[in-house]
């Protein structure tokens, strides 16, 4: 006869059975649940294929893209706009989707003149745009600033940063808080200099403008041409390289400062090169105490990719090293970071046609993976660009087809 007590131990027996077939039934779809989730999180991060995103505006060109969180992407380039001339203008357009859907497109300068050579800082207080417009003086362009502090909705007056009497062109600018910091070349046919001018107040006003090339003995004579000038910021630092040229444009070298304190006065220069060649159009990307600087060289008759790096916050520079080893000619290298993994773009002519160049380093820039090819276009891609979020990095650039120029956007892992 089965007592009580074994009833009770078969009953509780069966009902643990049960519990764990139930647990293991949760447990699978729980599993299957998150592998699909994860699946479509993955699969969100890449564009299937490259997508055109100026059908509005024709005669585009010179891309540049921004990213910001974990969705939202920015894209600035240069177009016709509608005047009664047909000049160009400054066009901006965003994405909060990480890239499926844009806004409509704005047109941020409006300008009588002509404006081109958009640059853009994105920051949680706000979006600030740079370019230069030849309005004023057509022998010469002036520097002109915009800001949004709606995420790009609306966009305020625009406002004139440099001298118009001058020529000044190339503005690089990036924010920090209150502090907004631009640089850019001033110069004529004899001689050119890197200025910096910053603002203290989110970009209501500027500070009167310093001179950061040629005014110290680590860097080239004051006649000199100074010129690609790019700027970053990291805390409280700020670092400024560039390249200066002899006055017979045979070499050029590169230069790098920074300050401690927000621009408020720089140290001397440090030379980041030293080959004979043309070491020209230097990028710079900063993480941390980490700075990274790229720049295209010619040393070895074809203009090579070329990646430096510190690790003691611009104190000191490793040796360069070759990134592109390219049989033909490698040029316009752009670099952004995103989770320990350094990104590095480019354009190279090596299949006759330009086509855009990617590679990447997980180990901080120590090693970098073998180059590949991301646009596969039949004609030139010009002009990339690229900008980082989370664990994709997306680049956008021109392309020529059937005599127009379009905008591409394509994402890499």
């Amino acid at each position: 006869m089965i007592g009580k007590k074994n009833i009770i131990n078969v009953y509780n027996n069966s009902m643990i059975s049960m519990l764990s077939v139930v647990k293991l039934i949760t447990l699978i779809f729980t599993a299957v649940f998150l592998y699909q989730l994860t699946f479509q999180f993955v699969y969100s991060l890449n564009l299937d294929e490259p997508v055109n995103i100026n059908n509005d505006i024709t005669g585009s060109y010179s891309p540049q893209i921004y990213t910001k969180n974990s969705d939202t992407i920015y894209i600035l380039w240069t177009g016709i706009g509608s005047g009664e001339e047909k000049q160009d203008d400054i066009f901006f357009k965003k994405s909060t989707d990480r890239g499926k859907n844009f806004d409509d497109t704005i047109n941020l300068s409006n300008s009588p003149g002509s404006s081109f050579n958009p640059k853009a800082s994105i920051s949680d207080k706000g979006i600030y745009v740079v370019w230069e417009d030849d309005t004023f003086a057509k022998d010469n362009t002036t520097i002109f600033f915009k800001k949004s502090n709606d995420n790009g909705n609306t966009f305020i007056d625009t406002s004139a940063l440099s001298r118009i009497s001058l020529d000044s062109s190339n503005p690089q600018i990036v924010s920090n808080g209150n502090n907004i910091s631009v640089v850019w070349e001033d110069g004529s046919t004899e001689s050119s200099k890197v200025l910096f001018k910053r603002s203290i107040d989110d970009g209501k006003n500027f500070i009167e403008s310093l001179q950061i090339s040629g005014n110290d003995q680590n860097s080239y004579a004051i006649d000199s041409y100074a010129i690609d000038p790019q700027i970053r910021t990291e805390d409280n630092y700020v670092y400024v390289i560039w390249s200066e040229m002899n006055r017979d444009h045979t070499v050029s070298d590169l230069f790098i400062k920074y300050s401690k304190n927000y621009g408020d006065g720089f140290g001397k220069a440090t030379k980041l090169d030293f080959n004979p060649g043309l070491a020209l159009n230097a990028k710079i990307k900063i993480f941390q105490n980490n700075v990274y600087v790229v720049w295209e060289d010619n040393i070895q008759g074809k203009f090579q990719i070329y990646l430096t790096k510190s690790s003691d916050g611009g104190s000191t520079f490793a040796d360069p090293i070759n990134l592109s080893n390219s049989t033909g000619d490698s040029i316009n290298p752009q670099i952004d970071l995103a989770n320990n993994k350094v990104y590095v773009i480019w354009q190279d002519n090596s299949t006759k046609n330009y086509e855009v160049i990617t590679t990447s380093s997980t180990d901080g820039g120590s090693t970098f993976a073998d180059p590949i090819n991301m646009s596969n276009s039949t004609g030139d891609s010009i002009n990339p660009k690229i900008g980082t979020l989370e664990n994709a990095a997306f680049v956008v650039w021109e392309e020529g087809e059937a005599g127009a120029s379009k905008i591409y956007i394509n994402s890499v892992a």
